[in-house]
């Protein structure tokens, strides 16, 4: 048996905190219910929950065994990911359900060096709206994510989670890169927020070169600023940025906004080497 009241402890001492930077997420969104959990390549991990009562019982009948996400950082994407599609997830809360609602989970993964972030928000009550709340709030959860981690000093490891799970289903090939963001995931993703298929069909054809001009479209960079990163001309970005609308049948500097944020929220615009 291991030992978790340091866990639950840490927990208590820097829920507080965690809550009041929350404030305007609970305003917006209606959330009640959210976590922040830190893992490091060595397998050293911290957590914050507000939602104690789930977190013990989470802790101490080893459900952690049953997250595909608590795996090595180098397996982890940044990205967006509803827990509701994670096989392992959903029947984790098949059996804890009455117990301890959550609706309508969202995972956010940012990676830092050999560290990953993971953020949790939910609900624990039924709102049908929330994904798309999510979906059109993502800066705002960002902006939430970005100044927790700038204002906040790095959580001290309390647990091994390598060797709670062992080595194997820490480090092991069973979680591979595809197993969390694989594009059948982002689809589907895509598709229950009322994507057009046709769309995420069209983002699957841009290249490499074509993402990351759109990555810098997206971050506000202007054709001269993203053109001398990559050595390019003026003219030859501006001819990405129209062989980019053409693909996704946008017209409109908005319209390519609106639709690269959702591609992007759902891990289509990662480049591969």
């Amino acid at each position: 048996m291991h030992n978790f009241n340091d866990l639950f402890r840490h927990n208590d001492e820097n829920l507080d905190t965690f809550l009041k930077q929350a404030e305007p997420l609970t305003q917006a969104f209606g959330l009640d219910v959210f976590f922040y959990n830190a893992i490091e390549e060595n397998g050293q991990f911290a957590s914050i929950c507000t939602h104690t009562d789930a977190m013990g019982n989470f802790w101490e009948n080893h459900r952690y065994h049953e997250m595909d996400y608590y795996v090595s950082p180098s397996r982890l994407k940044e990205g967006y990911f509803f827990l509701d599609y994670d096989g392992n997830y959903k029947k984790y809360m098949d059996s804890v359900s009455q117990a301890y609602p959550l609706y309508h989970p969202l995972l956010i993964i940012k990676k830092e060096g050999s560290k990953a972030h993971l953020f949790g928000f939910a609900s624990k009550k039924p709102m049908p709206a929330l994904p798309s709340l999510y979906l059109n709030g993502l800066p705002m959860l960002n902006s939430f994510i970005h100044h927790y981690l700038q204002s906040q000093k790095p959580l001290d490891p309390i647990l091994d989670i390598a060797q709670l799970r062992g080595q194997k289903n820490f480090y092991g090939k069973t979680y591979g890169e595809e197993s969390l963001l694989g594009q059948t995931t982002n689809t589907l993703l895509l598709t229950q927020l009322g994507v057009p298929k046709i769309l995420i069909h069209s983002a699957q054809t841009l290249t490499n070169r074509e993402k990351e001009v759109l990555n810098a479209y997206l971050d506000h960079k202007s054709a001269k600023e993203h053109g001398q990163e990559l050595g390019l001309s003026y003219r030859t970005i501006q001819s990405y940025i129209v062989n980019i609308k053409n693909k996704l049948g946008v017209l409109t500097r908005d319209e390519l906004l609106e639709q690269g944020t959702r591609l992007k929220m759902a891990g289509f615009l990662h480049t591969t080497n």
